[in-house]
């Protein structure tokens, strides 16, 4: 069974133990780190280390949702749960993309029925997983906009914008590839076409999302060319599609 990676930021120390207690008993595989301020968040998030958030709105100093609108700045994916004493900040929560809202006390049933939700959700989606300071991270293939070979590291680029690198190599990634969409334009290079805004042929490189670049091989362009076009005819017909 695949292992949940939780957060739990709560200033309140009573139901931020209470939490902790419910996500540790639940039965369910977990790696847990836990704080009681925003700027403690902000200190150890960075993008895919979490599968899941829980998080105070009311926490002094960087709030709850001034610290998510930090957090959906480099990660627009991460999962996160709400919950607080209030309903006043419910749609603000969902306009920044919380997948449950949960009132205090916390409810233990709630709380066991979001962390299969979300076991069931890590399992099936496909994914990458690259070290970062020594513990593994998953990073789903439809987040990468591409990966660069950097000596021995790969460079792995996020749709939110961030940039992971660790241990690996872009060959044997490509070759546990399944999926439509992703491209080995250069030898230092696999984009995920379905981010390419468009070709400069006289750079000879695919322009990403985030205007990042990556170089096509001479005698790559050709096939480049048609793969980009094949990959805007399956967008325009519906069959595939970039994250939001």
């Amino acid at each position: 069974m695949e292992q949940l990676r939780i957060g739990v930021y709560e200033d309140n120390a009573r139901e931020r133990l209470g939490l902790v207690e419910m996500i540790t008993k639940s039965g369910i595989p977990v790696s847990l780190v836990s704080g009681e301020s925003g700027e403690e968040l902000l200190a150890a998030f960075r993008p895919g280390r979490f599968d899941l958030l829980f998080l105070d709105i009311y926490m002094t100093g960087i709030t709850g949702i001034e610290a998510l609108e930090r957090i959906r700045q480099s990660d627009p994916n991460v999962d996160v749960c709400i919950v607080t004493t209030s309903r006043d900040f419910a749609l603000e929560s969902y306009r920044m993309h919380a997948v449950r809202y949960l009132e205090k006390p916390a409810v233990r049933e709630d709380v066991e029925e979001l962390l299969r939700e979300e076991l069931r959700k890590k399992e099936s989606l496909p994914h990458l997983e690259l070290r970062q300071q020594g513990e593994p991270v998953r990073i789903p293939y439809d987040q990468i906009t591409m990966m660069e070979q950097h000596g021995r590291s790969v460079r792995v680029f996020l749709a939110g914008g961030g940039v992971l690198t660790g241990p690996g190599n872009l060959t044997k990634i490509e070759k546990s590839l399944s999926l439509p969409g992703f491209f080995r334009c250069h030898k230092s290079y696999l984009v995920n076409l379905f981010y390419v805004t468009g070709i400069d042929r006289e750079l000879m490189v695919f322009v990403l999302q985030g205007r990042e670049q990556a170089y096509i091989a001479r005698r790559r362009f050709w096939a480049a060319k048609r793969a980009y076009e094949e990959a805007l005819f399956g967008i325009a017909q519906g069959e595939h599609s970039t994250a939001p």
